[in-house]
């Protein structure tokens, strides 16, 4: 069910805000101030086709080409017109050498009838591409322990309600879309074979189908009263800590800033 609700979470939040795809055009959506594209007239909205004379339609080719080229003249054809670009060999921190951005992707809005299709098809994408990395990053923890290493990118309750408060400051559909990633994440921690979890008890029913028996109510009643503790300690922990972090950082920004430092 956690996994059912982050689907339908996902569903809304791509009914309403368009369906991303790529479009084989590299497009620019912004150019910062003071750079070659801009000075050799550039525009947002231009549609870039060629690079001296070479067919380009996809942003990694585009950027690997342009960075052969630092410090060189640059043809760059878009669909109504061509200019000489010269990239920048050393270009200021966050910018790239013609100091543009571009993209592949445009944002398509299907006909009102077909978008909770469209949404429910990229909500099964985005729950299983949440679902992985979740999974990846809890392999990378479990690794992490195993070595010694105390997490810290891990967060609690505290956590979860500060980048709730910032989601809900940007709107509704981002709010709704976090809530499917917290759904996601709920619905693999809860598969997880430990004692008073979902997935604990999950164990007991396969450990039953080996042994040829049911274990006894008492023992496994102990095993799980055993693990909640666990849990519940090991929340606690966590909760301290990010009260910590709140205090330290001065307020829910800042303290969004320093989960996964």
């Amino acid at each position: 069910m956690n996994f059912f609700l982050a689907i339908v979470a996902f569903a809304i939040v791509y009914s309403f805000s368009g369906i991303p795809r790529d479009m084989h055009k590299i497009k620019v959506i912004d150019i910062s101030q003071d750079s070659p594209a801009l000075t050799a007239g550039l525009i947002v909205g231009d549609i870039i086709k060629k690079a001296d004379g070479i067919n380009l339609t996809k942003v990694d080719d585009f950027i690997k080409y342009v960075d052969t080229k630092k410090g060189k003249k640059v043809v760059i054809e878009t669909e109504s017109r061509k200019l000489t670009i010269t990239p920048r060999e050393n270009p200021p921190e966050g910018q790239g050498p013609l100091g543009v951005v571009i993209t592949n992707t445009e944002i398509y809005y299907p006909p009102l009838y077909l978008r909770p299709f469209y949404g429910i098809y990229y909500g099964f994408k985005d729950g299983f591409f949440w679902g992985k990395n979740i999974v990846t990053g809890l392999w990378g923890l479990i690794l992490g322990l195993s070595k010694g290493q105390v997490p810290h990118d891990v967060s609690g309750p505290v956590g979860i309600f500060a980048v709730t408060s910032e989601a809900a400051k940007v709107g509704i559909l981002a709010l709704i879309n976090f809530v499917g990633i917290l759904s996601v994440n709920l619905a693999i921690l809860n598969v997880l074979p430990f004692p008073a979890l979902d997935g604990g008890r999950l164990l007991f029913i396969g450990i039953e189908s080996v042994i040829g028996r049911k274990v006894l109510p008492k023992i496994e009643s102990t095993i799980h009263s055993i693990g909640m503790v666990i849990l519940l300690l090991l929340l606690l922990a966590i909760t301290i800590r990010d009260i910590q972090r709140l205090i330290l950082a001065g307020g829910i920004e800042n303290f969004i800033n320093t989960i996964g430092k």
